[in-house]
């Protein structure tokens, strides 16, 4: 019903109508991309890589603008019905397919159920089939909106910011990515092997601050909330500690391998593969995409017991 409104009430309020497909396809993704760009201090070889994919693969548009809610799927409901939309300030005139595909990203944390049957009502209303591929790319590239707000934060990290949350973000929304891209290729995604963890000399206070600080009952307010973060944090500085620089050297070894370099630090590799993601074509798609979803998964190992509304999260299918 949204998507059905008269957008000239919009116009009329100076919203701009695109009409061309590189503009409906990537809506507010330059905005994004400018402040990413702008405070970028390390190589982000995942988020250059979805750029350029975004960029290579806009699709034709399938509808003219509409009002879209941008971050889709937040409804407050009562008694089974929807009473109101909220969180409207990416709210703009795009592609309907927008909204499809926020919704997938939007399940993730706050799960709304098989999307499939609500896809099939959706296109019920419309009257026509939705493009399969048309919401999978908008889905890629609302899901980066995440990773390119959050690592600016994580760049330059700084006390009094809950970092753990900011992480969960940053690795979850850049792994859902990876997943849909896939499954438009058709592609396998195996899971890495994963090492087992080493203790070295810090493991015992790394584990007794985490135990120290484990919650005993969640009691509402700022104080249990601040409890939980720093619980949190202290579990994944004890994980880290044990199985990240296994983790490390495997993601190295990937890199190495792909590159046929002999890089001797993670920082080093990255630098040299967004480098080598910047001169290369569609040919190397299938190899990065797994290579960077191995990444993200061995990130997420680390924040596994922490991840909140996001342990289990899977992009949803379309079919």
């Amino acid at each position: 019903q949204i998507h059905d409104l008269d957008i000239q009430p919009f116009l009329d309020a100076g919203l701009d109508a695109p009409s061309e497909p590189e503009r409906l396809a990537l809506a507010d993704l330059p905005l994004w991309e400018k402040a990413y760009r702008r405070g970028k201090s390390r190589p982000e070889p995942l988020i250059e890589f979805a750029l350029a994919w975004l960029k290579r693969n806009v699709p034709p548009a399938a509808d003219s603008a509409c009002f879209v809610c941008g971050d889709s799927g937040q409804f407050l409901f009562d008694g089974g019905r929807v009473t109101a939309v909220i969180d409207l300030e990416l709210a703009h005139l795009g592609d309907p397919a927008e909204d499809l595909g926020a919704l997938r990203c939007r399940d993730l944390s706050e799960p709304l159920g098989d999307l499939r049957p609500a896809l099939a009502a959706y296109e019920e209303f419309v009257g026509h089939s939705i493009d399969h591929f048309l919401v999978d790319y908008h889905t890629v590239r609302f899901a980066m909106t995440t990773p390119l707000a959050t690592v600016p934060v994580l760049s330059r990290a700084r006390p009094g910011v809950d970092l753990i949350q900011y992480l969960c973000w940053f690795h979850v929304y850049s792994r859902a990515p990876m997943e849909v891209i896939a499954q438009t290729r058709g592609l396998e995604l195996p899971l890495p092997p994963l090492p087992a963890g080493e203790s070295n000399s810090r493991s015992p206070l790394y584990e007794d601050l985490s135990l120290r600080l484990a919650p005993e009952a969640a009691e509402p307010g700022f104080e249990d909330y601040a409890r939980q973060t720093a619980w949190r944090t202290a579990v994944y500085l004890e994980r880290s500690n044990r199985y990240g620089p296994a983790l490390e050297a495997d993601s190295l070894a990937d890199i190495n391998g792909l590159l046929g370099s002999q890089h001797g630090n993670i920082v080093q590799a990255d630098t040299a593969l967004e480098a080598w993601i910047g001169k290369a074509d569609a040919g190397a798609d299938d190899e990065l995409v797994r290579l960077l979803h191995r990444r993200c998964v061995r990130q997420e190992v680390l924040l596994e017991p922490v991840l909140g509304e996001f342990t289990g999260a899977r992009i949803q299918r379309l079919d």
